[in-house]
């Protein structure tokens, strides 16, 4: 196998305004594409209607298979405690931004 050396890419922004860029922009755009940032936000009414919405799907099943009625009934409960459990353990830990205040600063502009 030959030898890989990885390669460092250089990411700069080239400036195409008349006005020019400020630094804060600058670091915030030299992030590149390929970066995420952390969700410091989190829809928890979407995620608990999709949770009923399938809770009344499941519901609705219990009509056609009635021999089935516990076991299905155990599946909501489980359903709707483990999206309790994800949605209480992320506002315990509250997730920081990966972003520097320059950068937030950047963003905003």
């Amino acid at each position: 196998m030959e030898n890989c050396k990885k390669i460092k890419i250089k990411r700069e922004v080239v400036d195409l305004t008349k006005d020019g860029i400020d630094e804060d922009v600058t670091q915030y755009l030299a992030l590149g594409p390929n970066f995420s940032e952390t969700p410091t936000r989190i829809p928890y009414g979407d995620y608990i209607t999709t949770t009923e919405a399938m809770c009344r799907t499941i519901q609705m099943e219990i009509g056609n298979h009635e021999e089935k009625r516990p076991e299905l009934e155990i599946e909501i409960a489980n359903l709707r405690e483990q999206v309790r459990k994800t949605l209480t353990r992320w506002i315990k830990s509250r997730p920081k931004s990966n972003l520097t205040m320059s950068e937030r600063r950047g963003r905003k502009k």
